[in-house]
């Protein structure tokens, strides 16, 4: 069931309360650094912000198991993540030093 396996793997992450790093947890309502938010995952992963640098989302990518097709471990994201849309932390060489974390609900900082 894809949800399930969905959530395994979010779980399966290290420092994580319950597929959330903590550095994300304890600055709900403020800002956290990007080299700090990279950090805690344990491969490259896109962080896709607003226009105003309110975090959006973070793609995290994996590996597909050979021996039934599942999801494996965690992989660094390719390129075609890293450079699109996607991963817009960074533009045109220019990447931002921080990013907010808007509480749930909030629609801006």
């Amino acid at each position: 069931d894809y949800f399930k396996e969905a959530l395994r793997t979010m779980l399966s992450f290290p420092r994580m309360d319950r597929g959330t790093p903590k550095v994300l947890m304890e600055n709900i309502g403020g800002e956290v650094d990007v080299k700090d938010l990279r950090k805690a995952y344990p491969k490259q992963v896109g962080i896709k912000v607003t226009k105003d640098g309110v975090l959006e989302e973070i793609t995290s990518c994996w590996s597909k198991r050979e021996d039934n097709g599942k999801v494996g471990h965690p992989i660094d994201c390719p390129e075609f993540i890293m450079k699109g849309y996607r991963n817009n932390v960074c533009k045109k060489g220019k990447c931002r030093k921080t990013v907010k974390v808007a509480k749930l609900g909030q629609c801006s900082l």
